[in-house]
């Protein structure tokens, strides 16, 4: 879950990756499910880099919804505002058995309105509460809700349970009928992800076996450092199309979900074009501003307000930057207590070279 950025007097240090005996396990787990669910709430997809294909796919499937179940499309799965339904990819990690789209119409088909609620509020619950207070607030008790609003990360959160509250079962069926839509359509491009997804894992085990989980983890979402919480007992690395070039981020009580963008390399592009990466690469570097963060970085990492009172800017426009300097791979994420901090990775800017020589070959 993304946290904001605070202030902070003192300056960071350099964190590497962890070199202890980590306290979790680490899987790569391919399931078509989760670009089924990613799929749904990225609207028209427009700020992601999706192949011809897959954009062309999904603006036939927003289509075929008609314009109605569109709006409650994007009202119940999509990222615009907080739902319960963003608590689905955790009841589906939970449950290994739930692979495919089907398998997470049929999970939807049977769940008690509770369950989900509970997905969502342990997605956005930025501390810990009484676990009276979250179990009274999963059964719609609406003095536990109103307990929750000092510890959710969006403001909106506990009112959409409020909403879904109102009348759950009618809800949760609505959101049974809007999956069954997205799954007829997903199913069409289903087999393909399905090998895309396996090619990708196959890839990344090479990292597994070479890196320790940490690094293995920053190389694989390209950039996101995790800081091992000694409550987390397990790290699920789950390839995705429909991420690219992001990543989406799930958490559960004992356990982290990092869906990751699957690689240039496994999605059979046109050789003669140049891949998504390279073109995030210089397109990011293709600017002052964002040089001048990079060369920043090379010094020590840095908060979001520090580099935005650097360089004289708004918070909105310094996260627009980095967000582009993320997206192409060069800037280390770390999320810690709150904070949120960013250093140079110097292997991407070398990588990058490298992959511009072997396109101009």
């Amino acid at each position: 879950m993304a946290r904001g950025t605070m202030d902070r007097r003192q300056t960071p240090a350099m964190r590497a990756p962890s070199t202890r005996a980590p306290s979790y396990r680490l899987t790569l787990d391919a399931r078509t499910a989760w670009d089924f669910l990613i799929s749904a709430t990225i609207g028209d997809g427009a700020s992601y880099d999706l192949e011809p294909q897959d954009r062309e796919w999904l603006g036939r499937a927003r289509d075929a919804l008609g314009e109605e179940q569109r709006t409650t499309l994007d009202r119940g799965f999509g990222s615009k505002e907080p739902n319960v339904f963003h608590g689905l990819p955790i009841v589906v990690a939970q449950d290994p058995e739930v692979r495919t789209a089907a398998d997470v119409v049929a999970l939807l088909a049977t769940m008690d309105p509770s369950r989900m609620v509970r997905a969502m509020l342990t997605e956005c619950l930025t501390d810990d509460v009484a676990p009276d207070v979250l179990d009274r607030a999963v059964t719609g008790d609406a003095t536990a809700i109103d307990a929750l609003d000092p510890h959710v990360g969006e403001p909106d959160v506990t009112e959409a349970v409020r909403r879904f509250f109102a009348d759950p079962e009618r809800n949760l069926e609505r959101g049974l009928v809007i999956a069954r839509s997205w799954m007829r359509s997903f199913q069409e491009i289903e087999p393909r992800l399905a090998r895309i997804h396996a090619a990708d894992v196959a890839l990344r085990q090479e990292d597994v076996a070479a890196l320790s989980p940490d690094e293995a983890i920053e190389r694989i979402t390209g950039g996101l450092r995790f800081l091992p919480d000694a409550r987390v007992r397990r790290v699920i690395l789950g390839p995705s199309v429909f991420t690219r070039p992001f990543n989406h981020v799930y958490q559960g009580a004992d356990w982290r979900l990092f869906c990751y963008p699957v690689a240039d390399g496994v999605l059979g592009s046109d050789t003669g074009t140049p891949s998504a990466s390279l073109i995030r690469l210089f397109r990011a570097l293709g600017d002052p501003t964002r040089l001048q963060v990079l060369r920043l970085l090379t010094d020590r990492e840095w908060y979001l307000t520090e580099l935005a009172t650097q360089l004289g800017l708004s918070k909105p426009t310094m996260k627009h930057h980095l967000a582009l300097l993320r997206a192409a791979g060069l800037v280390t994420v770390i999320e810690e207590g709150g904070l949120t901090y960013y250093s140079l990775r110097r292997e991407r800017i070398e990588e990058g070279g490298v992959e511009l020589r072997r396109y101009l070959a």
